[in-house]
């Protein structure tokens, strides 16, 4: 508000709104304070907040705020008239900055913890888990109470991975009630308390009498890495009563302590006596650092009273606490040598005896004269130059500028042997012009036309597409007049590109010079950086500025079979402000298995670059509009928003980029001289078998871990689908296809022979594009929409709502296609009794109570009588979709053939659009495993680092489920060598299940003893159903032992 008239500005009425019975309005508002003001500089603040918040992963509206605010300046760095000061000023949060902020509907947590803390304890630990029982890290857990000023408490810890917050508590607080509140991002508070008590009775920890007996190791009463040693603890009941029935457990948090011969039962302990807890086995591991903390847990209960003490057990540890680093006398440059030399500082409080370093590296880019060097004695807080004279090659086919990690061991011999892993690394040489720019975290290069050094350095080779100037392309559907007339279109692929490890099989194009992988509807004609926080994600930014496609300005795409690429051309468009022409191409490579990412490549070209757009920037709009300028962008971004590489943003040309000018060329590829470190994608099990009653729910865990190359990146992707096919092929909300050539072992062209079969009906149609209604004899279930009826087009498909005549196919999820469509094969078809003499072929119909089929039998196309479809699309009860295409004779690449979901249509999946695709007798099925879900739990969600694991929760939801056996799929798409894993997943959801009967004959008896034994002596291989009935011991596998209880059901009945 401009705080003339107003008594309360707009976000101040938008934050007040409502009250604490009737709710409504904000909980933060971000406002501009000035009438005057322009969406160039708004736009940008708001794409900041919300890239900090979906990307940064920003946690409080404070903090979002600011981040709307660099974001400014990161795109205006010349703060063009003031405008980045006087917004940044302008925009200012109403609400408390400390707002936390969800990204997702929230989830419960369940937080566990004692419900009192006896005198003489001082320990705490809260466990928070989610409802299924799995730990939640990086809960914030806080613990407070108001009291005097010696006793108040406010502390706050985080959960580990194990979802414990550890509390260290005066063992002598006094009575009370202390507040437990839990909370973390996407989860609902937790507010709990648990109660000091002086009342009962107290028993302490002495912690003078804690002892730790390394005799067998270093002897020096510590422990250190690599030991075996004994703990003792003396207990003491300063209470004026006897305690009885006693036993004392030691435990620890600390993953690289393991503890043995312990609890230890020690009955009764009298008023003032004491009690020693001796022999416990207490392991260090060799990599344990003197920063680890060994977190030594003593709990004291008692078995017959409702008793219990929580310690914390503070043992004499030490340990090394290594930082390695090198000198080098000269600097590295390609295809030379230089010398190293390693020094390490020990920051630990254990001196180091004979301290050996190895190299480990394996790669060719460096090559190293020795591998071994020698540190000697390093002392504790010491420094220790290390022997060997070791010198480095650098092989000529580096980068000038690449950073080449190179791990190192470090192993000492006092005690067991500290040992520690540390990684190096050495830049070779400098950028400058003549390299590539990159790479970024997924490893792409830009290479230029003056990168003559490298072979992957492209040569400018316009192909003309454009047919005004001999060409062969077709015209992309997009007009752009300028001034907010920004257009984009999507289109299929003619294969399947990969960028930054996502397979995608359309492209929408733009008329401001970019692309972005799959399907969008923005139009961004104002160009940001990249990565940054404007425009969509994935982007291809090839000339991204705002441009028109007045005075001959077209867009083209092209398909060369002869190199399997693809070509889209901006052929004369202009940009809006100075009216400069602007002919650029992007050539896409289908040439994944050339790279050691697995990514396709692509060429930018410039056969016309005017670099033109300066911009206008008045003041907000005191003196005419706001025209962004910037110049153009050029780059790449990744589909989350958070890698890429830009070449040039605002005339500002990155590191090792060349100066773009007419007849110029750009190369994008994750080639490089850095070897590729191999991911392997490892799980924690092979395949899923599930019992599950009707009407219930079930879960169980899979850990996905990169148990590849050191140094590798797993890029992978979990979702579930009713077949083994990668993520291209499922849509979001879970339907997926195959057909019989990909899947033979599941699908199969299965013609359904209506021909004589009573009830038969032929459709008439009042015109060739309009569609006749047909009841189904059951409820057919579509995107969890019920029908009992569909509409039969004339044109090769069926709807659940509404018809549609158009003739012209048009890709699944163009504007113009219909919603909640089945497309058999959407073409131009001319049936018999459609309104017209030329129409031949039959469309009919046969349904009973599991199916309906509808055949278009030897249908005619409306442009050529001999091009004659004979395929049927069936309808099963069970919400499955088949298509069978038995002769299809002709032209088959111009039709559409997928799917698209009621409502928005949002939801589909398009198989192909007027590409080559269906043959003679080829079987295409649809379906879903509603019943199957899968749901991040922890770790690092889709990408993870050699060495590391994430976790995911398999879901089972036998709800509107029928009695019987039910197959499924959980699919990582990864960046391995094999792209895509399938685990299978059976579930037999029954009323009751009858274990032991694995011939399935609704007894147990011998013949079930017999299948028993073939199985165990190796002569019939179970189905997943027979191992979940025949593991009766449930130990996940079918051995003597389930004989044996096999045989005792026998007698027994």
């Amino acid at each position: 508000g401009s705080f003339g008239t107003e008594t309360t500005c707009i976000s101040e009425s938008l934050y007040r709104a409502g009250t604490s019975v009737s709710p409504k309005g904000a909980v933060a508002v971000v406002g501009t304070a000035q009438s005057y003001t322009h969406t160039a500089f708004n736009n940008i603040v708001d794409m900041g907040i919300f890239e900090s918040i979906f990307v940064n992963e920003v946690k409080t509206a404070g903090e979002a705020t600011v981040y709307g605010k660099l974001a400014l300046n990161e795109i205006y760095p010349q703060n063009p008239n003031d405008n980045v000061y006087l917004f940044s000023t302008w925009n200012n949060l109403f609400g408390d900055p400390a707002l936390q902020l969800w990204t997702s509907p929230p989830e419960n947590m369940v937080v566990q913890h004692n419900q009192m803390l006896i005198n003489g304890s001082n320990n705490f630990q809260v466990f928070v888990s989610d409802e299924q029982g799995n730990p939640i890290e990086d809960v914030m857990v806080t613990l407070s109470r108001e009291g005097n000023l010696i006793d108040e408490l406010f502390e706050s810890a985080y959960t580990n991975s194990n979802g414990i917050a550890d509390f260290s508590l005066d063992s002598s607080m006094s009575s009370g009630n202390v507040n437990v509140v839990s909370r973390k991002q996407n989860y609902l508070p937790d507010e709990s308390f648990f109660i000091i008590s002086n009342d009962l009775p107290e028993v302490i920890i002495n912690t003078e009498s804690i002892l730790i007996d390394d005799s067998l190791g270093n002897n020096d009463s510590y422990l250190n890495p690599g030991e075996i040693a004994t703990l003792s603890i003396e207990i003491q009941n300063n209470s004026n009563e006897n305690i009885n029935s006693l036993v004392a457990e030691c435990s620890t948090n600390s993953p690289y302590i393991i503890l043995s011969d312990n609890p230890q039962y020690i009955g009764s302990l009298s008023s003032g006596e004491s009690a020693q807890i001796n022999n416990i086995s207490i392991n260090a591991n060799n990599l344990i650092s003197d920063t680890d903390d060994p977190m030594i847990r003593l709990t004291v209960y008692s078995t017959t009273d409702d008793l219990l003490w929580n310690y914390i057990v503070p043992i004499n540890f030490k340990s090394a606490n290594l930082d390695l680093s090198y000198d080098l006398d000269s600097e590295l440059s390609i295809g030379n040598s230089s010398d190293v030399e390693f020094q390490v500082y020990n920051s630990g409080s254990m001196s180091l005896n004979s301290l050996n370093g190895e190299i480990n590296y394996t790669g060719s880019l460096l090559t190293f004269s020795d591998t071994n060097f020698s540190c000697g004695n390093v002392q504790a807080g010491g420094y220790a130059s290390c022997s060997g004279n070791i010198s480095i090659l650098v092989d000529s086919a580096v980068i000038n500028g690449s950073v080449i990690s190179i791990p190192v061991s470090l192993i000492s011999s006092n005690g067991y042997g500290y040992q520690t892993q540390s990684v190096v690394s050495f830049q070779v040489g400098n950028v400058t012009v003549n390299d590539p720019v990159g790479p970024d975290q997924h490893g792409y290069y830009i290479y230029d036309i003056g990168d003559t050094d490298y072979d992957l350095a492209p040569t400018y080779e316009w192909i003309e597409i454009d047919p005004d100037y001999g060409g062969n392309g077709t015209e992309v559907n997009i007009y752009d007049g300028g001034d907010n007339q920004d257009d984009v279109t999507s289109i299929q692929l003619p294969f399947t590109f990969t960028f930054y490890g996502v397979n995608y099989n359309s492209v929408s194009i733009c008329s401001n010079g970019w692309i972005s992988f799959g399907y969008t509807e923005m139009t961004s004609f104002r160009n940001y950086t990249l990565p940054g926080p404007g425009g969509p994600s994935p982007i291809v930014a090839v000339f991204w500025d705002d441009l028109k496609t007045t005075n001959g300005g077209e867009v083209y795409s092209y398909y060369n079979a002869v190199d399997d690429s693809f070509i889209i051309e901006w052929s004369n468009v202009r940009t809006f402000l100075n009216n400069s022409s602007e002919s650029f191409q992007v050539i896409l490579y289908n040439s994944g298995s050339e790279t050691p990412t697995g990514d396709d490549e692509m060429k930018l070209q410039y056969n016309n670059f005017n670099n033109t757009s300066i911009g206008n920037y008045p003041v907000g709009n005191y003196e005419g509009a706001v025209y962004h300028g910037q110049y153009c962008t050029v780059g790449i971004e990744n589909h989350l928003g958070d890698d890429g590489l830009q070449y040039t943003f605002n005339n500002s040309y990155a590191q090792g980029a060349r100066t773009l000018t007419d007849q110029s060329a750009l190369f994008i590829t994750t080639r490089g001289s850095t070897p590729y470190a191999q991911p392997e994608a490892a799980y924690n099990v092979d395949e899923f078998a599930f019992n599950v009653p009707l009407n219930e729910e079930y879960s169980t865990q899979l850990t996905i871990s990169n148990n590849g190359e050191f140094g590798s990146e797993l890029i992978y992707d979990i979702s579930s689908g009713p077949y083994p096919v990668s993520s291209d092929q499922i849509d979001n909300f879970g339907y997926a296809w195959t057909d019989s050539r990909q899947n033979p072992e599941i699908i199969n062209s299965s013609w359904i022979d209506i021909e004589n079969l009573d009830g038969i009906t032929v459709l008439e149609f009042e015109n060739n594009d309009t569609a006749t209604e047909i009841n189904l004899p059951f409820n057919f279930n579509f995107y969890d929409e019920e029908y009992n009826f569909c509409l039969v087009n004339p044109n090769g498909w069926i709807g659940f709502e509404n018809d549609n005549n158009g003739w012209n196919n048009q890709a699944v999820f163009s504007e113009d296609s219909p919603l909640a469509a089945i497309f058999a094969f959407w073409d131009d078809l001319n049936p018999a009794y459609s309104g017209n003499e030329l129409g031949s072929g039959e469309v009919k119909y046969h349904s009973n109570n599991n199916r309906t089929v509808i055949w278009f039998d030897d249908v005619v196309h409306w442009t050529d009588t001999d091009r004659i479809y004979n395929f049927q699309l069936v309808l099963h009860e069970t919400g499955e979709i088949d298509i069978n295409y038995q002769s299809m004779q002709g032209e088959v690449a111009s039709a559409t053939i997928g799917i698209r979901s009621p409502g928005s249509g949002e939801y589909g999946l398009e198989v192909v659009y007027n590409d080559s695709f269906v043959e003679n007798n080829l079987g295409l099925s649809f379906n879903t495993s509603n019943w199957l879900s899968t749901e991040y739990l922890s770790g690092n969600n889709n990408q993870l680092t050699s060495g590391s694991s994430a976790l995911y929760q398999i879901n089972i939801n036998t709800s509107n489920l029928s009695s019987g056996v039910y197959y499924g799929y959980v699919i990582s798409n990864t960046n391995a060598l094999n792209d895509f894993d399938a685990i299978p997943v059976v579930l037999n959801a029954q009323d009751t299940f009858l274990y032991g009967d694995i011939n399935q004959d609704g007894v147990i008896d011998i013949l079930d003893a017999v299948r028993f034994v073939s199985i165990i002596m190796g002569e019939y291989s179970p189905s997943g159903f027979e191992l979940l009935l025949g593991d009766l011991n449930e130990d996940d596998a079918i051995n003597v032992q389930d004989i044996i209880l096999l045989i005792n059901i026998i007698l027994s009945n």
